[in-house]
């Protein structure tokens, strides 16, 4: 039933005892005044009243305590708020509502007070989006019990941004950078490459090569600006080389395993390379014995060393040497200016070469003072020079160490004279002569013989 209203038995009029019955169900409605029943219990399952209906409750249901009434309800979902349990205070915990935090004792018998939940300073799981990556807005949850009571939501990824044009690159290529998170935004592109450069992200061009040319005391490049070339294009050949793993300028003698690896180890470093092409005189002390003794070896018997000289060409990085180019792509000239001292009518200067332990005498041209030659292989030189034996004068013999007659046959001098020449002496000369044209005989049946 539901509505405002009394109910009770006055005239029984179901058996002679005076005795009945009433099956009664409250289930919702306001209800004013006393409840009270002698026989029935647990007919109370909903409603409002203004007394304690806690004695008549239905199964399941408990009774909210409010400031002027008592509201009868299921006992799950228990909100905040005071609760009149009959089953006692596990059970108000098993059914609290999302929003009820904890369960105490309230000041009446069998009731409990569930509190509310208490926002906690920080939210639960919060994800701050990035580029790539949806965030979180975090969970609001209490700071007594956890319990969440405020979802969180998803914050969409916010996406890459190169508004200032920031750039990665390697030695091929270059792509742009997240202003943000900083990682690859885009597709890599080509460098473009113009002085050395790229003239999109500014990455340095590690095959250009600078070169330049030190020449020191009386040696020089005849041709600077050929030189540099020439040494330049030798040590680009060389990164490309390295950049994509070929072994070919160690394989040709082109540089050495060690310089090698220096020139690799700075290209991935970033670092450019630099080329020196030096021209210098070398004390004779200087200079290996094993070189001195080739060197001389080439010098004819009345030949003289006038200077050693040192051409390389030295790869730098950073100022410091990465060791040496020992053969170019083609021949560069070098000048030699003579000490004056030295120069003399019928002297001839020349240069000498040793490489790879082999010594050799090169094409050299001697004009205004310089001796001029050209080379491809870098290790040491040497300027020699050597003397024209001097020319006799007209009607004169030749001098020597021994009169002119001395190796002619002594019958032959004898005549010379213009004296008689003794029988004993014609026959003792033709003794000889016959001798000797035996034992001539003799030999030449030898050598048939083999």
């Amino acid at each position: 039933m539901g509505g405002t209203t009394s109910v009770y038995e006055s005239k029984p009029q179901e058996d002679e005892t005076g005795s009945g019955d009433i099956n009664l169900t409250i289930e919702e409605g306001s209800f004013n005044g006393a409840i009270h029943s002698v026989s029935c219990m647990g007919f109370i399952s909903g409603g409002t009243f203004t007394s304690d209906p806690s004695e008549y409750l239905a199964v399941g249901h408990v009774v909210k305590v409010e400031p002027e009434s008592y509201v009868v309800m299921p006992k799950k979902d228990l909100h905040p708020g005071s609760y009149k349990v009959i089953a006692g205070e596990e059970v108000a915990k098993e059914n609290l509502a999302s929003d009820g935090c904890e369960v105490s004792p309230g000041s009446g018998a069998d009731t409990y007070v569930v509190s509310e939940h208490k926002a906690a300073a920080d939210k639960k799981d919060v994800k701050a989006a990035t580029c790539t990556e949806t965030g979180y807005t975090g969970d609001e949850v209490c700071s007594v019990c956890g319990a969440v009571t405020v979802k969180g939501e998803a914050v969409p990824a916010a996406g890459h941004k190169t508004d200032s044009k920031k750039w990665g690159y390697d030695m091929a290529a270059h792509w742009a950078l997240c202003d943000v998170c900083n990682v690859k935004a885009g597709e890599a592109e080509d460098h473009k490459f113009a002085v050395g450069k790229c003239t999109v992200c500014g990455a340095v061009d590690p095959t250009y090569v600078t070169a330049s040319v030190e020449d020191e005391g009386n040696v020089g490049t005849a041709e600077e600006a050929a030189t540099k070339e020439v040494a330049a294009a030798a040590a680009s050949s060389l990164v490309e080389a390295v950049i994509t793993g070929s072994s070919k300028p160690v394989d040709d003698g082109v540089v050495s395993q060690e310089t090698y690896n220096k020139v690799q180890q700075a290209v991935n470093l970033g670092q450019t390379i630099e080329v020196v092409v030096d021209a210098t005189p070398l004390p004779a002390d200087a200079v290996e014995a094993a070189d001195k003794d080739k060197v001389m070896a080439v010098v004819t018997e009345d030949g003289e060393v006038a200077q050693y000289l040192d051409l390389s060409v030295v790869l730098m990085s950073k100022g410091e040497p990465l060791g040496t180019i020992d053969k170019l792509d083609e021949p560069v000239t070098f000048t030699v200016a003579i000490p004056k001292d030295l120069v003399k009518d019928g002297r001839t200067f020349y240069v000498v070469r040793v490489h790879d332990g082999k010594a050799e005498r090169l094409a050299t041209t001697v004009k205004d003072g310089l001796a001029t030659f050209e080379t491809d292989l870098f290790s040491t030189y040497a300027l020699a020079y050597e003397d024209a034996a001097p020319q006799p004068a007209a009607g004169q013999q030749p001098a020597t160490d021994q009169p002119a007659d001395a190796k002619k046959p002594a019958a032959m001098a004898l005549a010379q004279t213009g004296d008689p020449v003794p029988a004993a002496a014609l026959a003792v000369f033709a003794v000889a002569l016959a001798a000797a044209v035996v034992c001539g005989v003799a030999a030449l049946r030898r050598r048939s013989a083999r």
